[in-house]
């Protein structure tokens, strides 16, 4: 009633564990990783441990991270993923998660990282009395440990596939400072140079830079073209030089004059060999390579002037037709040339040669009819002969009118027409024009294209079928191969007939039947024919009988027929056949 409780309290509470002892780490530089280690409490068995780690000294726990919250073994390898000096703790668990005092703190530098790799390995000095040679680098700065020592690399190629020998060298200077070494080497063999770091940690730094040490003379190899050749046209000279060094120039000099200085592959120069006499030559050829090395050769050749190879004209090719005066020809020739355009013969227009070795010259065709192109390449010491030739056809102006054109109607309604060439031209073809109006052709002017009824004759005849039967005008035209037309030749007309011819046949007195006797007999035509009808006579079971016909007017003809007693009773029959003016044949007897 007076507000107090009574409480239970035990007896002891669980102490806190004494802490691990020797705490030890090591920088394990192949598994890149630290290896702790410590011993247990001098007394107790605790329940684990907890590892801690910062890579600055820790007064406490609390400065630290936590790596493994419990581990009941006596050992711990950590990986950190930086290089860097860490400090480490390690306390002791109860089991129920009481921690001891941390144990004594140990430290290890950490160093992953390699030392930069040296940029500026140099050659400083060659003693050839002594066949040594110096090198010198600035030495590099490393992350932690500095470096301790370095690896001089000597190849006989520069990917140092094949090491000739490796030499060490402790590090005794500060980064910044500049390192120096001197070797022994061979004044007959190129050698390649590159330099490694170690730190202090054991990790090795990339090459440096690659040095070459080369004693050897360039060696040209080959020369084009070969020496002792003998060179009739302007040229390009080129050597193949072989060093284990970059050739920094190659020079030319031709009888000890110097000519050219070529600095980059291919090593070349052009020679242009017009400019020299005929006779012989001494080319020397100078080559030096970035290691200050020179050597040099002679090559002998004869120079023998020869004119330039003839053009070729590409276009236009062989047979082109045109009515336009500008003519564009191209084609090819040899270089450092001029070409010369000649149309049957004479000079018409000159063209620059283009380094691709390319020409063209547009020019006004001044001449009518079959021309022939060539060229010419030429130069100051020379020509060269005629080009391919090319054949065209140039015309500006239309042909004349064809000749004597003729007209006639035949049989089946159509008209066959016939002319002659103009005088003196061979058209290309012709063009024929008809109309029902006289008015609508005109003999010397130009014709109507809806007159046109046929194109492209190639012959000097047309067979045209007409429509219907009617009078018909007809004119003509010639083309020439570029198009070209002339005007109309003489009109002429025609009227056509397709009507085949009839008769009809009459008994000038008598009526059938007829008796024995004779009897006059009318043929009339329903048209005049071109010749004497053809009439016969067949009595009842005889052979026909051709009547002689006499010709009274154009369409009316006469004959006798004479009835014999001994013919057979019957009827008999008459046959016609006759052709009119236009070549139609008819046989009907229409009555």
């Amino acid at each position: 009633g007076n507000g107090t409780a009574e409480i239970s309290i035990p007896s002891s509470c669980p102490a806190a564990p004494q802490p691990p002892q020797n705490l030890a780490a090591v920088f394990i530089p192949t598994q890149k990783s630290i290896s702790l280690t410590w011993s247990a409490p001098s007394s107790g068995t605790p329940f684990g441990y907890a590892v801690y780690r910062s890579n600055t000294f820790m007064n406490s726990v609390a400065e630290g991270t936590l790596l493994t919250p419990e581990t009941t073994s006596v050992s711990f390898i950590d990986s950190p993923a930086q290089s860097s000096t860490y400090y480490y703790l390690v306390t002791s668990l109860n089991s129920i998660g009481l921690q001891s005092q941390p144990s004594n703190e140990a430290s290890v530098i950490f160093d992953i990282t390699p030392p930069n790799p040296i940029s500026d390995l140099r050659e400083t000095s060659f003693n050839a009395s002594s066949g040594t040679l110096s090198l010198a680098w600035t030495v590099p700065s490393d992350d932690l440990t500095g470096v301790a020592s370095y690896l001089i690399l000597v190849s006989t190629l520069s990917n140092f596939s094949a090491i000739l020998s490796s030499e060490s060298l402790a590090n005794t200077l500060s980064p910044g400072a500049t390192e120096t070494f001197a070797l022994a080497v061979s004044t007959q063999q190129a050698a390649f140079f590159a330099v490694e770091s170690f730190d202090g940690a054991g990790n090795l730094s990339a090459p440096s830079n690659i040095v070459l040490f080369n004693p050897i003379p360039p060696q040209i190899v080959s020369i084009a073209p070969a020496a002792n050749s003998v060179l009739s046209r302007p040229v390009s000279v080129t050597v193949d030089v072989l060093d284990a060094a970059p050739i920094t120039q190659v020079s030319f000099a031709i009888n000890g004059s110097s000519v050219a200085l070529s600095t980059a592959a291919p090593f070349s120069f052009f020679w242009d060999t017009r400019d020299y006499p005929d006779g012989a030559y001494n080319l020397l050829v100078t080559a030096q390579d970035a290691s200050g090395n020179i050597s040099s050769s002679t090559f002998p050749y004869t120079l023998s002037y020869a004119p330039p190879a003839p053009p070729v004209i590409l276009s236009p090719a062989s047979g082109f037709s045109t009515n336009q005066a500008a003519i564009t020809v191209s084609g090819t020739a040899p270089t450092l040339t001029t070409v010369e355009l000649q149309i049957n013969n004479l000079d018409i227009a000159t063209a620059a040669v283009t380094n691709a070795g390319a020409w063209s010259v547009t020019t006004n065709l001044t001449e009518q009819g079959n021309l022939a192109l060539t060229a010419l390449a030429f130069e100051p010491r020379g020509f060269s002969s005629p080009s391919n030739s090319v054949s065209i056809f140039f015309s500006s102006t239309p042909p004349s009118a064809p000749l004597l054109p003729e007209v006639a109607a035949i049989a089946g309604g159509q008209a066959s027409l016939t002319w002659s060439p103009p005088s003196g031209f061979s058209p290309a073809f012709y063009r024929i024009y008809r109309s029902t109006e006289s008015s609508d052709l005109a003999v010397g002017l130009p014709p109507s294209a809806t007159d046109r009824i046929a194109d492209n004759v190639t012959a000097i005849s047309y067979t045209d079928q007409t429509p219907a039967d009617g009078i018909y005008y007809y004119g003509i035209t010639a083309v020439d191969g570029v198009g070209n037309e002339s005007v109309l030749s003489d009109i002429v007309y025609v009227v056509t007939d397709r009507v085949l011819p009839t008769a009809a046949v009459s008994f000038s007195t008598a009526v059938p039947p007829l008796g024995p006797g004779s009897y006059a007999v009318n043929l009339t035509l329903s048209e005049v024919l071109s010749q004497v009808p053809i009439l016969t006579f067949t009595p009842p079971g005889a052979s026909p009988v051709a009547l002689n016909l006499t010709g009274q007017t154009a369409t009316l003809w006469q004959t006798t027929v004479t009835v014999a007693s001994t013919m057979n009773s019957g009827q008999a029959l008459f046959s016609f056949q006759g052709t009119d003016l236009a070549g139609n044949t008819g046989s009907q007897i229409s009555s």
